[in-house]
């Protein structure tokens, strides 16, 4: 169809009722969700027509064009990171780690008393960034870095654990500090001990430097593969292997048959995974 109009007068109006992202822990024993979207790349010619193609200054995240791309997803992950104070802890593992605003986050969470200690890549070509990005906060002079040194697969995590004392409180998953402003990404905040405290056990094991053989097993046990019947309505997503190069991830609605046995529904999305992540 050339040059679509909007059909105004088919236009419908729907009011819609969101959480409030909180700064502090939901009231009571429920679970609460915080997601933040960005605007990145994908909003690439709405900020031609609102900068008029300016180049926006990466080193100032509070500049006009910088908000208007985290679109509050920078603002959140600070504000995570500065729940942590006295008595509080961060436990995080970072893949991109040379976001100078953010490394400086966490020392102000060390200044104000956190207990602070980040698995960072230290093996692949970010390497050098991340240790620059380090040094400058002097998060290495106040013993809260650990270099995750495998060369083996990929060390592509991004979660940060927010403990009150040594209970995990929530977990801070999806990005890290080299995608907040121009990749399309978004950061999302899980309010609940049980999901934190998977989360603050993975961690260990990567803060133990275990090469991806040695993780495999107990990450299987950890999380495995789920038994008996979904629930309604429930997705699961599978890689499936092969000999090609790249292996995709297929996440699809599932229901059992009379056997037992999973079956996949028509509804799918694809994902190309490269096969170094089988490893990883």
């Amino acid at each position: 169809m050339k040059n679509p109009k909007l059909d105004e007068a088919a236009a419908v109006t729907l009011e819609v009722t969101t959480e409030i992202a909180g700064e502090a822990p939901p009231d009571g024993d429920g679970i609460r969700h915080d997601v933040f979207f960005n605007r990145g790349v994908i909003g690439s010619v709405a900020y031609a027509r609102e900068f008029g193609n300016r180049e926006p200054d990466a080193e100032n995240p509070r500049s006009k064009e910088m908000r208007w791309l985290s679109r509050g997803l920078f603002e959140a992950l600070v504000r995570f990171i500065g729940l942590a104070g006295d008595g509080m802890a961060l436990r995080a593992a970072l893949y991109e780690f040379h976001y100078q605003p953010v490394a400086n986050a966490f020392a102000k969470a060390i200044e104000a008393g956190a207990d602070v200690k980040i698995v960072y890549d230290a093996e692949s070509d970010y390497k050098v960034e991340n240790e620059t990005t380090i040094n400058t906060a002097r998060l290495d002079e106040n013993d809260a870095v650990i270099p995750r040194t495998v060369s083996q697969g990929i060390r592509h995590n991004k979660f940060i654990v927010l403990l009150n004392g040594r209970k995990p409180v929530a977990v801070w998953t999806g990005i890290s500090a080299g995608g907040i402003f121009g990749h399309s990404n978004v950061g999302h905040v899980i309010w609940d001990e049980a999901v934190a405290r998977k989360y603050l056990d993975y961690w260990q094991r990567l803060a133990d430097n275990l090469t991806p053989n040695k993780l495999r097993r107990p990450n299987k046990a950890a999380a495995p593969t789920p038994r008996g019947k979904p629930p309604k309505n429930s997705v699961f997503c599978a890689r499936r292997r092969g000999k090609q190069r790249e292996t995709p991830v297929v996440c699809r609605p599932a229901r059992r048959s009379q056997t037992g046995r999973l079956h996949d529904l028509r509804l799918q999305h694809r994902h190309r995974v490269p096969a170094s992540l089988e490893r990883g």
